[in-house]
């Protein structure tokens, strides 16, 4: 895998760099067609599938080459087979991103359900799941800002059904 890994090395000591592991050359046409061109139903539903031993596979390899402290997934947005897989089989947390509209939320409130299913619990347990609610506008130097923040937040916590929510500012 060090072959596929590039290190990103910060401007101070005190950070230490990461290794970033990218899912390819997304520049390249090839990618795409390759990407496109995968079964994930035969790679997970066949009889003699190799797809759940494939990420559990790739997921040691990472460790034992890396010792990484943590892994962090960038699944694709949205309700999609591989953020199922990235979700299903290697998280032990997951952190959902939304905006506040009706879409992102409705999204996210079937994301966090699915994940919190009996049936869809593979290795019996529930991953920690974190809700960020981003771009939400503030102003410091505008106090009602802040209540409006408040109402915004508590209406999102309503929607889908969490009473943690961390927020991340345009």
């Amino acid at each position: 895998l060090k072959d596929y890994s590039t290190i990103i090395k910060f401007g101070s000591k005190k950070q230490q760099p990461i290794t970033l592991i990218p899912a390819g050359n997304i520049e390249s046409n090839d990618y795409w067609q390759k990407l496109s061109s995968i079964h994930w139903n035969e790679f997970f539903y066949n009889e003699d599938s190799k797809g759940v031993r494939f990420f559990l596979d790739f997921k040691e390899r990472i460790h034992k080459e890396f010792n990484p402290d943590f892994i962090l997934i960038d699944s694709r947005t949205g309700i999609t087979e591989i953020a199922g897989i990235t979700i299903s089989l290697l998280a032990d947390e997951v952190v959902i991103v939304a905006i506040n509209n009706e879409e992102n939320l409705f999204g996210s409130k079937k994301i966090m359900d699915s994940i919190s299913k009996n049936e869809n619990i593979i290795f019996e347990k529930i991953p920690k799941i974190h809700f960020v609610l981003s771009r939400l506008p503030y102003d410091p130097k505008l106090s009602s800002n802040k209540t409006k923040e408040d109402y915004i937040i508590e209406t999102v916590k309503k929607k889908i059904n969490l009473n943690d929510i961390t927020v991340i500012h345009s």
